[in-house]
């Protein structure tokens, strides 16, 4: 059976992929998209061999930070690349980050905390990154909010 999902990046993959071909309940044969909900999450295709999918998503679900692989995870047949509610539900994530913010102004709305910490936080990825602003901040924004922790906080891990 072949699976399709998107990743926040390369290395959630790299992990997952390394504990399929290590363990041999997969055929892995990767093919790498420029996702059209956000440039730097990959889109990736993936044969299962003897692995189902719910085993796959307690692969993925092992990754810190996986929880988009887990939520997009379809059969290619089915792969829209959004996040199943269902999934997102269960693992505790507002539905309002279900679409992700494509400005300062909308990550500001959609997510509870400070607006100048946001900006804050889009500023110093931005500067970092140029095109990394919204991306890195929906990353360390969720991150906070998963782990309700300060965004701050994540702000400096992501730095390290």
């Amino acid at each position: 059976m072949r699976v399709k999902f998107r990743a926040e990046c390369v290395k959630d993959v790299l992990l997952v992929t390394h504990v399929l071909t290590a363990t041999e309940r997969a055929t892995i044969e990767v093919e790498m998209l420029v996702s059209a909900y956000d440039p730097q999450a990959p889109e990736l295709t993936i044969d299962l061999t003897t692995t189902t999918i719910d085993e796959l998503r307690n692969v993925m679900r092992a990754v810190e930070d996986g929880h988009m692989m887990v939520e997009t995870l379809k059969p290619e047949a089915e792969y829209d690349g959004l996040m199943d509610m269902l999934i997102v539900r269960d693992m505790g994530i507002p539905p309002t980050l279900v679409s992700p913010a494509t400005s300062l102004k909308d990550l500001q709305a959609k997510y509870p905390f400070p607006a100048e910490d946001i900006k804050q936080i889009h500023d110093t990825l931005e500067r970092q990154t140029p095109g990394n602003g919204i991306p890195g901040a929906r990353k360390v924004l969720n991150r906070a909010m998963k782990r309700n922790t300060d965004p701050m906080d994540e702000l400096t891990v992501e730095l390290l």
